[in-house]
């Protein structure tokens, strides 16, 4: 967010100002390189961060257990209040700031984003002890070469007409059968 500012404002990072009518110099190469790779940077880390938010907020409450329902409150709230605010924060960026943008200086309109970027950090930084760290449990590409070596076996299986031919662990212990976790009742649809 800080190249996009500087971009913005300081006068060797961007076009000279024209006139309406007069034939306007183009950006030179370091100046698009400058401007682009803060926009690049921008989406990188928010595609990166966004996706960790959500999983990350939730590792923070005890709500493991069935007997702990203010873990449960909290994060239900937690997260009420997080897409409340993201979604004030869009409001206030697609108008507030657009209006600044426009009317008052490109270089102030992201000035202000790039000071509530710098404000989050700190944030982040400052509480970053408090947080509760799960460490990753084994490769998450375990997984992923589970799944497709398992489609490979059974790409061209096929399936029995009768349902009651289906295998079902049935009088199996099966941690996945809590009574939350209900089996689903075969159909005919997707054959």
């Amino acid at each position: 967010m800080a190249m996009v500012t500087m971009s913005a404002t300081l006068p060797s990072l961007r076009p000279p100002p024209c006139s309406p009518g007069v034939y306007c110099a183009p950006a030179t190469l370091s100046q698009d390189l400058v401007f682009f790779s803060g926009i690049y940077l921008c989406g990188i880390g928010i595609g990166a961060s966004k996706a960790v938010f959500i999983s990350f907020a939730a590792e923070q409450f005890d709500d493991d257990d069935d007997k702990n329902t203010s873990g449960r409150e909290a994060k239900a709230s937690y997260f009420s209040w997080y897409y409340a605010v993201a979604n004030v924060a869009m409001l206030t960026a697609g108008t507030l700031l657009v209006w600044v943008e426009d009317k008052v200086s490109w270089g102030l309109g992201y000035g202000i984003c790039a000071s509530f970027v710098a404000v989050a950090v700190v944030c982040l930084a400052a509480t970053a002890p408090m947080y509760r760290m799960v460490p990753p449990a084994g490769s998450p590409m375990k997984g992923v070469l589970q799944v497709l070596v398992a489609f490979s076996r059974k790409v061209n299986l096929t399936v029995p007409e009768d349902a009651t031919e289906l295998y079902e662990e049935d009088g199996v212990k099966n941690p996945l059968l809590h009574p939350l976790h209900e089996r689903l009742h075969h159909t005919e649809q997707f054959r």
